[in-house]
């Protein structure tokens, strides 16, 4: 087989990643980020989201919403989002499986745990997010509310 033909190969075997909690593929929840998601505190639509500190710290406790994957890409060490849980914070975001989290502000992002991840954001009034996705960069801006 050609190494081309692998890749495809691969890239077709990783489409169809599980969820957990929710039997939906990663193909399934592709376009997520398009849709709005809105509950008491927390406002996306696309790639803006509004939320207050009170329910971001409302989520400091919750378990890892996701496993973060160490993984190389273009010969550097990067990180990948795996098993989104549905009540997580990365899933409210609008973020999916195999998204590559590159940023956050404007810190190079590291493995961290969700508790982190939420501090982080925390730490500013207004942060943004870039991750890419099927080999595209976004950047996903969040303003937080007093």
């Amino acid at each position: 087989m050609s190494k081309r033909l692998i890749q495809i190969v691969v890239a077709l075997a990783l489409a169809n990643v599980q969820c957990t909690n929710k039997t939906k593929s990663y193909s399934d929840l592709a376009l997520r980020t398009k849709e709005e998601h809105k509950e008491q505190g927390f406002s996306r639509k696309g790639m803006a989201v509004t939320t207050s500190r009170e329910f971001l710290r409302s989520l400091l406790n919750e378990t890892d919403g996701a496993i973060v994957e160490e993984f190389i890409y273009k010969g550097h060490k990067s990180h990948r989002l795996i098993r989104i849980k549905q009540d997580s914070i990365y899933y409210k975001l609008g973020l999916t499986n195999l998204d590559r989290i590159i940023a956050i502000g404007d810190d190079q992002y590291h493995k961290m745990n969700s508790k982190q991840f939420i501090s982080k954001i925390l730490s500013r009034p207004s942060t943004a997010i870039l991750f890419e996705r099927s080999g595209k960069q976004f950047t996903l801006k969040i303003d937080l509310l007093d």
